[in-house]
């Protein structure tokens, strides 16, 4: 009898071994496609968690949408570190809204529906998707929203329209301050205050009076779809449009809805009260005036400005709110040499030793 050698044994020692290793090898991949499908399971698991936020009985979710620098949803929303879906759907539910959409893990304001890019966890709950870049997780209603709607009319004033307005050309030249945030009332009643009849509402906060409609502003068809930063039940117009009020004139369309105030006279002898209704009767509008002469200074009349040349050239600053008293004592402080006191728009004061511009004749001083 042969015996193996000693190289032999060795290597019939090993073949145990390596088909023990090619048994294992041969397996591996059976072993991955289980791997495989068991992580399947488990993303889509996640997902359903993902999809199934608390909403409101009659919100569901329509899928994921894109987004631009020209928003999809324009008319209101809101940012939070801690946003979901349930918070976004519930602010838009609240606010009378049809869609809700959410964007790079936030809510965001001709979209075509997006096969990827909604992958953003949401800030408040990373178990939520909240969009991505310019992608919306958007959510829709089935039941009738009425949403926000211009105030028809208050106190005599009625509400004209949506018009046009431009930044270098107003089409209502003063810029109102008022008190707190906007409201249609507020603007109303600090253009009459000032005893203007135009009123006219803005990009949510800037409110703007006039005695008529300047710059070739026109009715516009669409555009005013911001809410009131002090109530968002009522519009107050959007990106270079204006929610327009005129008084003592109907609201368009033959409204009669009317909000009314109580105001208070106060004189150093006499208090009196009256109440404004839709049947009042109130003193015309004249619009203010130009204070004729003050402190040695008499008004010129009005004169035409440009930003690149300007007919004084010197801007003058002034503590609080601007009045015509207070430049025309800023320049005088300033300096004895300037001879020349301006004042543009409603906050801008100007001083100069010498005045070579034109007579203005367009009536919008």
């Amino acid at each position: 009898m042969v015996l193996p050698s000693a190289r032999q044994w060795a290597t019939l020692a090993l073949l145990p071994v390596l088909s023990a290793n090619a048994l294992l090898f041969d397996l591996s991949p059976h072993t991955n496609n289980v791997n495989k499908r068991q992580e399947q399971h488990h993303r889509l698991a996640q997902l359903a968690k993902r999809a199934a936020p608390v909403l409101p009985a009659t919100w569901s979710y329509q899928g994921c949408y894109t987004d631009g620098a020209a928003r999809t949803f324009t008319a209101g929303g809101f940012t939070s570190a801690t946003m979901t879906i349930d918070k976004c759907v519930a602010y838009c539910n609240t606010n009378n809204y049809i869609y809700a959409g959410l964007e790079y893990s936030q809510i965001r304001n001709g979209a075509t529906i997006a096969a990827d890019g909604c992958n953003m966890m949401c800030a408040g709950d990373n178990t939520q998707t909240c969009g991505g870049g310019y992608r919306l997780n958007v959510y829709k209603t089935s039941k009738t929203q009425t949403g926000p709607s211009a105030l028809a009319s208050y106190n005599n004033w009625g509400y004209q329209g949506c018009y046009t307005d431009a930044p270098g050309a107003r089409s209502l030249p003063v810029a109102m301050a008022y008190a707190g945030q906007l409201t249609p009332q507020k603007c109303i009643d600090a253009c009459q205050g000032q005893g203007y009849t135009y009123a006219g509402l803005e990009y949510s906060v800037e409110c703007y009076c006039g005695n008529g409609i300047a710059n070739g502003g026109v009715a516009a068809t669409s555009g005013c779809d911001m809410t009131c930063a002090g109530n968002n039940a009522y519009l107050c117009g959007g990106g270079n449009r204006l929610t327009l009020y005129r008084y003592n004139v109907p609201p368009i369309g033959g409204s009669t809805t009317t909000t009314t105030t109580t105001t208070t006279t106060t004189t150093t002898t006499t208090t009196t009260t009256t109440a404004s209704t839709t049947s009042s009767t109130q003193p015309a509008q004249t619009g203010p005036a130009v204070l004729p002469s003050y402190n040695g200074w008499t008004s010129k009349g009005c004169y035409v400005d440009s930003v690149a040349n300007r007919a004084l050239p010197i801007g003058m600053g002034v503590t609080g709110a601007m009045t015509v008293e207070k430049c025309l004592d800023a320049c005088k402080a300033a300096s004895a040499t300037y001879k020349f006191a301006g004042l543009e728009y409603a906050g801008e004061c100007y001083c100069g030793t010498a005045l070579t511009a034109a007579v203005a004749t367009d009536g919008r001083c």
